[in-house]
């Protein structure tokens, strides 16, 4: 295991499509930045008496773009050894296919929630640096206070990922895997809204998007397109399974398939 290890390990670190995706995750940062800047901008051309505003919860946008772009690499990572044929040499080398996807999802699952702490302890200390002293509702408070919901966002990017990586591992196909990730991440939470009662509600406690909210900040989530039914051991363990599901099922098939 441990040779399969490094081995997905020295892919992933030497892949450029791997590269983009981080960068794309890190980029949250300086768009967090420039939104604190803007908004504390607006807040010191007012009049004293006539400041009050409130700023969106910045590192809920960095988590939002970060396990999209987060997902895209755990997809890319099996899905591009399929289009350009280098699976038929990792299974030469490792014939034991399991293992390979297993040393994927291992090293995929780590790096995208030790990414996803970097970025969202960044974007913090950038909000609060830029935000300073001004009394705008959804200024982050100090990090002991902000550390359970970064820590739930980083544990959503992880989920992302290795449900980005199961997906591929299943349809083999970066555009699909893709369009199923995108679909989950943006529309499907849209729909769900417009469900009958009390469906609309239901489903959207266990999407993936909405899971780390319930587990950091159970109870209602006020205007969010999410549900908030689920206590926080509920979507914790909703998180494993969407993250496990998509693994489980694609293992036993890659044993059958043709590389």
């Amino acid at each position: 295991m441990t040779d399969a290890l490094a081995a997905e390990w020295l892919k992933l670190r030497t892949s450029r499509a791997a590269w983009y995706c981080l960068i794309a995750a890190a980029a949250m940062l300086p768009v967090a930045a420039m939104i604190a800047w803007t908004a504390s901008q607006a807040w010191d051309a007012l009049p004293p008496d006539e400041r009050t505003g409130s700023i969106s919860p910045l590192t809920q946008l960095a988590s939002w773009g970060m396990t999209l772009a987060l997902g895209v690499m755990g997809a890319l990572s099996v899905s591009r050894e399929y289009s350009s044929g280098m699976v038929r040499t990792t299974f030469a080398a490792m014939p034991s296919r399991g293992r390979v996807l297993a040393a994927k999802a291992a090293v995929c699952g780590a790096v995208a929630p030790v990414t996803a702490l970097a970025v969202l302890v960044s974007v913090w200390g950038a909000t609060r640096m830029v935000l300073g002293d001004r009394e705008m509702e959804g200024v982050p408070g100090a990090l002991s206070q902000e550390w359970e919901p970064i820590a739930a966002m980083a544990a959503e990017a992880a989920m992302f990922t290795l449900l980005g990586l199961g997906v591929a591992a299943l349809t083999r196909s970066a555009v699909a895997s893709v369009a199923v990730l995108g679909t989950l991440w943006y529309p499907v939470p849209m729909m769900a809204q417009f469900l009958p009662e009390p469906w609309n509600e239901r489903v959207g406690s266990v999407l993936p998007g909405g899971l780390a909210a319930q587990i950091a900040s159970p109870g209602p989530t006020g205007g969010s397109v999410y549900g908030d039914l689920l206590p926080p051991w509920g979507a914790a363990l909703t998180m494993v399974v969407w993250a496990l599901v998509p693994l489980l099922a694609a293992w036993p098939l890659l044993r059958v398939r043709d590389a």
